[in-house]
């Protein structure tokens, strides 16, 4: 072998060193590209879910007087684990509950028929009442 050739083992070495280091910037690529999209997909997601609140809040806004401070927003997603039966009673899955809590108000909204269905007056923030008060 002569002194200008590199050994075939050398050669076999550097490229599998430029491959190794293509897969490994392809690979970084590949996951930058993915944080990006999710994080604006959970970006949308949480705006979202805002822009829901707020036309919630402004379509009942323009029916009844809501307190002033900002609601708590529930979804019942299964009425047979609430733990009030008297109030669960009266809900189906998918209402929409908002808690005011120092206001001590919660109002229970259908989205399905677009609808108040029970506005209620509770003792503390850990009890929601059995009955109606209007």
């Amino acid at each position: 072998m002569s002194e200008d050739q590199p050994a075939p083992h050398a050669h076999k070495k550097s490229r599998k060193m430029r491959v190794s280091t293509i897969l490994l910037i392809l690979l970084c690529l590949i996951a930058s590209g993915a944080s990006v999209f999710f994080f604006t997909k959970y970006r949308q997601a949480s705006s979202t879910g805002e822009a829901a609140k707020q036309q919630l809040l402004n379509t009942l806004g323009k029916t009844i007087e809501l307190p002033s401070e900002t609601p708590a927003i529930v979804t019942v997603t299964d009425k047979d684990k609430l733990t009030n039966k008297a109030l669960a009673a009266r809900l189906e899955n998918n209402d929409e509950l908002l808690i005011f809590g120092a206001a001590k108000r919660l109002i229970v909204y259908r989205p399905s028929i677009k609808k108040v269905i029970d506005m209620l007056t509770f003792q503390s923030n850990t009890e929601v009442p059995a009955t109606n008060q209007k």
